[in-house]
């Protein structure tokens, strides 16, 4: 990020993958606007000049095709790409910090709105359903912040021919999104359990799950996409469950780094069955 051509004070926030192409959320400044009005790099006022891109890769990595966003008023979160050189952001809008799901072109301009008011639910209801790990925190943040972080820890996920939205803890939901259609799935996992996160997969719902504690237990629980009951528990003694890449053809890929001598780390590719 720091040897991306025209752009200084690159900060990535968050990533997506559509296909062969990554997509990269960050806030940084163009060279251009600091040269135009002849601005020092590491200056305070760089600051002044910060906006938000997303970095389209797609060759050259130290190249990436450049979109600028214009989102006002919306503050966005999370976000990912659709096959059709869209995408889809979920953000806040600032008037009345209320959670919504937007639609934004290609070019970078917001098209649309998703309509969320009635599926979201209320502000305080997504921090009270927060996984454990976060709402340990809540309580020494400023106000406002929870529901940032909350929304920050939902997910988007490729499935099929839609995107998934996974608003995770004590009673996650899964949204489906195809186009500007949107489905709300509740999700039926084990008593004690909540859902930290969704592995990607080409059949059927995995949702890495635990029971809220530091070092407490964690397992995948397969879901039945229609109606969101759990199917199967699964547990991961050799695997650890948050290094699972994926699940394809009924194997799940994890990337591994074994330890090793400084400078000689190999990456591992490790499957395993059902």
């Amino acid at each position: 990020m720091a040897s991306i051509m025209g752009l200084v004070d690159v900060s990535p926030s968050a990533m997506d993958v559509e296909g062969s192409d990554l997509y990269v959320l960050a806030e940084g400044v163009r060279s251009e606007d600091l040269l135009n009005n002849a601005v020092q790099p590491g200056s305070a006022e760089v600051r002044k000049y910060t906006k938000r891109f997303i970095l389209h890769f797609h060759g050259e990595t130290s190249a990436p095709e450049i979109i600028p966003l214009d989102l006002l008023p919306f503050q966005p979160k999370q976000f990912a790409a659709t096959s059709d050189g869209k995408f889809v952001f979920l953000g806040l809008e600032r008037a009345n910090q209320t959670p919504v799901l937007a639609i934004v072109d290609g070019s970078g301009e917001l098209e649309r709105y998703i309509d969320t008011y009635q599926n979201f639910g209320s502000d305080e209801s997504i921090i009270a359903n927060a996984p454990q790990r976060l709402k340990s925190q809540f309580q020494t943040m400023p106000e406002g912040a929870p529901l940032d972080f909350a929304l920050v820890a939902a997910q988007f996920v490729h499935y099929r021919d839609s995107l998934l939205l996974l608003m995770p803890g004590s009673k996650p939901r899964v949204f489906t999104i195809r186009g500007s259609v949107l489905e709300n799935t509740s999700l039926h996992l084990p008593a004690g359990l909540e859902a930290d996160s969704l592995i990607p997969s080409d059949s059927g719902w995995f949702i890495r799950a635990s029971d809220g504690a530091a070092n407490g237990k964690r397992l995948i629980v397969m879901v039945n996409p229609s109606d969101g009951k759990a199917l199967r528990i699964i547990h991961s003694s050799n695997m650890n469950i948050n290094g699972i890449a994926c699940v394809h053809d009924g194997d799940y890929y994890a990337v591994h780094w074994p330890l090793g001598e400084k400078g000689n780390d190999k990456a591992m590719l490790m499957e395993a069955g059902q």
